[in-house]
């Protein structure tokens, strides 16, 4: 979940050769979140200074002499903007009908208007939060291929037991108050 969705996209169609073949919102949506993560990476660092992507958009005149606050920070290449943009207009350009997909599409570039797309009123799409449910849903797409559930078993479980204690509690019986699952679901499995 490192946000290196092109890669995830052609290890699935090595791995799954029709998977993302037969299930095109999928591979859609997948493509929408690599145009994000494409954006986020053009944009980290970059905060609100001189060669923000939206000057570059707008075809503003960059100061050679002027240097970014912090040296470390490098400004965004017109290469990887046209990158950028080229993948946008074809996504832009694939017809879904899915309201709901284009909705998404259009936030996505929405990204692109803003100096620094982080502090945007939709900079949560950068979150990596957002690739998770997206991992979800690819992992459950390549188990229900494989004629298995759509979650693990044992998700499966631990989702249905937090639920029984959540109702144990709510119904007042002590007995749940003692039980230690969300301690034992956040210990940590490296060696101490």
């Amino acid at each position: 979940m490192s946000g290196e969705i092109g890669q995830a996209i052609n290890v699935t169609r090595e791995l799954y050769p029709t998977l993302l073949d037969n299930k095109p919102e999928l591979l859609f949506k997948l493509q929408i979140r690599h145009f994000i993560e494409m954006i986020n990476k053009l944009s980290e660092g970059n905060g609100p200074h001189p060669y923000s992507i939206a000057r570059l958009m707008n075809g503003e005149d960059m100061d050679v002499d002027q240097k970014p606050e912090d040296e470390n920070q490098q400004q965004p290449s017109r290469q990887a903007l046209e990158q950028l943009l080229l993948f946008g207009r074809e996504l832009a350009s694939q017809n879904t009908q899915d309201e709901t997909l284009k909705k998404q599409l259009q936030e996505a570039f929405s990204l692109l208007a803003y100096r620094d797309p982080k502090q945007s009123p939709i900079g949560y799409l950068l979150n990596s939060n957002q690739r998770e449910q997206l991992c979800a849903d690819l992992n459950s797409a390549i188990l229900e291929s494989h004629g298995l559930p759509r979650q693990p078993p044992l998700e499966l479980a631990i989702s249905q037991t937090k639920n029984t204690v959540e109702r144990m509690l709510e119904s007042g019986l002590g007995a749940a108050a003692y039980s230690g699952l969300d301690k034992f679901l956040k210990c940590s499995l490296k060696p101490q």
